[in-house]
């Protein structure tokens, strides 16, 4: 009878240890899938500024390619290291992704960073009414292009993994889609590969 209290007392604890550790797990995937979701919504909502951002400038140097650079024109290069502080002060969650959105993320935001620098001297260059500015119109178009494709395709990859399919509906800007296949159609002899043509994603 006591050999059956002891087993028993075993069985209990053990049950008890296994219970508890599948709680914490269950609590800890909880917790992180919380954390993704919260993190996912708010680069969300820094894309969309970063999108609508990227394109005004596009629209640009676009306009600088086809129509003639002339160091006159007042730009509106308004980019900066502040538009992408939501990723740059919480790089320790990017794990939080499945590893390919989050290897696309980082790529993503690292071209952002390089477009911030360019533009800064880019503006330089303009002001100073430098050589500069005009060689390097098309460069820099190329990389704004490059970063539009980066952007639709981060943004879906970061909803699909934190909005419900609902949601992402109703977020999801159509004519966004629709912006970049027709830069990609009229700046296909000037632009970089495609994420997917140079095995970045």
């Amino acid at each position: 009878m006591a050999e059956f209290s002891i087993g028993a007392a075993i069985a209990t604890a053990g049950i008890g240890l296994v219970s508890g550790y599948v709680g914490s797990v269950l609590n800890q995937d909880r917790t992180r899938r919380l954390d993704r979701d919260t993190f996912g919504r708010a680069l969300l909502a820094e894309m969309s500024v970063l999108d609508a951002k990227v394109h005004h400038i596009l629209d640009q140097f676009r306009d600088m390619r086809d129509d003639g650079y002339r160091d006159d024109d007042e730009l509106e290069l308004d980019l900066s290291e502040r538009d992408l502080a939501i990723f740059t002060s919480n790089t320790a969650k990017i794990g939080l992704f499945d590893p390919a959105t989050a290897e696309a993320i980082t790529a993503l935001y690292s071209r952002l960073r390089s477009i911030v620098i360019d533009l800064s001297r880019f503006a330089e260059w303009h002001e100073a009414k430098s050589s500069n500015a005009s060689r390097n119109v098309i460069p820099i178009l190329d990389k704004l292009v490059d970063a539009m494709v980066r952007l639709n395709r981060v943004y879906e990859y970061v909803s699909g993994e934190t909005l419900k399919p609902l949601d992402r509906l109703s977020i999801w800007k159509t004519d966004q889609i629709e912006t970049v296949k027709s830069w990609l159609g009229r700046d296909k002899a000037n632009r970089p590969k495609t994420p997917e043509e140079a095995g970045d994603f």
